[in-house]
């Protein structure tokens, strides 16, 4: 940190952000610390719990006078980003309009504080359960919230638009990667967030700052709303593609070994005994060799998808996939019994009906 109100403050690294020199209530510490100076010079500790005095009373003083209602954060939100038409634009304004205090009452503006603050105090324990849950809370409380207020205020495009991202979002930081069997959250504290491989580590900071710090009704709402476009689902649209039958592969080409039987024999019944099913229900001639080969080209192809890193992209791989299993596990039910009683397959079923 290098703000100077802290330069002779032996326990300066308490103060987790930088963007707190940006505080006004910062010149008070700065005065705390004028004065230290003009004692003798000892690294000691006082002065920093003088510090934290003079920051715990004048933060709370502020954060009472800076609650504000969530119809005036919606409106920021609403009027956030680029439009690309005057129709567009008009619609925009239409909405801030209707959005009023009267429409979105006090009570639906506590709970919404209540639930967002929940949702903060999980993230900022900075472990990745934490953080899935935190941003599956964030995303709740937006639906709520517009939901509530779509009672009073109408049934706004804003409205629809931050619900659909929001519901995005939670799906996302909830749901587990049938491919891996893990979440689709990758979280390294203070370095790196990514939910279903969109980067989100600078938005969400930008939310948190501006939530903490209580910067007011019009930033944490631009804020939220560009945490909320990284789920939008007209954003960054990728082209369709059409699937084709695999092709064999060429005279002489290595052989992909994730076209083979035992390879997917293998990961079927590892997947089951993940999923709660030791038996290995998938045996000696469950899978074809065209199945094998078959199910390689298709979750490439939708890997392909995926890696491409837009909203369109992700979305379309992740319902290839899960078409694909299902598909697959039809298949196997029709030549394999033991199939149809494993348990891991049913579990395995219902996630992947889950990504229809």
């Amino acid at each position: 940190l290098k703000c100077r109100a802290f330069g002779q403050c032996p326990c300066v690294s308490f103060f987790p952000r930088r963007a707190m020199c940006d505080a006004p209530w910062m010149q008070g510490v700065s005065v705390v610390f004028r004065q230290a100076r003009m004692l003798p010079r000892r690294r000691s500790l006082w002065p920093c719990l003088l510090a934290l005095h003079a920051v715990g009373g004048a933060a709370a003083a502020e954060g009472d006078d800076d609650v504000f209602s969530a119809s005036h954060m919606l409106q920021a939100a609403t009027g956030a980003g680029a439009v690309f038409s005057l129709d567009e634009a008009a619609a925009r304004r239409e909405d801030m309009q209707k959005i009023t205090e009267a429409c979105v009452g006090k009570s639906a503006t506590e709970a919404w504080r209540k639930g967002f603050q929940d949702a903060v105090t999980l993230m900022l324990q900075k472990t990745h359960r934490s953080m899935q849950h935190g941003l599956a809370g964030v995303a709740d409380s937006v639906v709520a919230l517009v939901d509530g207020a779509a009672k009073d205020c109408g049934q706004l495009s804003a409205f629809g638009r931050f619900k659909g991202q929001a519901q995005r979002l939670h799906v996302l930081a909830t749901s587990k990667s049938l491919a891996r069997l893990n979440s689709k959250v990758t979280y390294e504290p203070l370095k790196s967030l990514t939910v279903g491989d969109i980067d989100i580590h600078k938005e969400l900071n930008a939310l948190l700052v501006a939530w903490q710090l209580n910067k007011g009704a019009e930033a944490v709402g631009l804020s939220l709303a560009a945490l909320l476009k990284m789920f939008a689902e007209d954003a960054d649209v990728a082209p369709e593609i059409t699937q084709v039958a695999p092709s064999p592969p060429a005279p002489g080409a290595k052989s992909d070994e994730r076209a083979t039987v035992r390879y997917w024999t293998e990961a079927l019944n590892e997947a089951f005994k993940r999923l709660g099913d030791s038996s290995r229900p998938v045996g000696e001639g469950c899978i074809s060799e065209e199945l094998a080969q078959r199910q390689q080209q298709l979750v490439s192809a939708a890997f392909d998808l995926m890696m491409q890193k837009t909203r369109r992209g992700m979305q379309q791989g992740m319902r290839s996939i899960s078409s694909d299993i299902l598909t697959m596990l039809d298949e196997l039910g029709a030549k394999c019994e033991p199939i149809l009683k494993s348990s891991g397959a049913k579990r395995l079923r219902s996630a992947a009906d889950r990504l229809q």
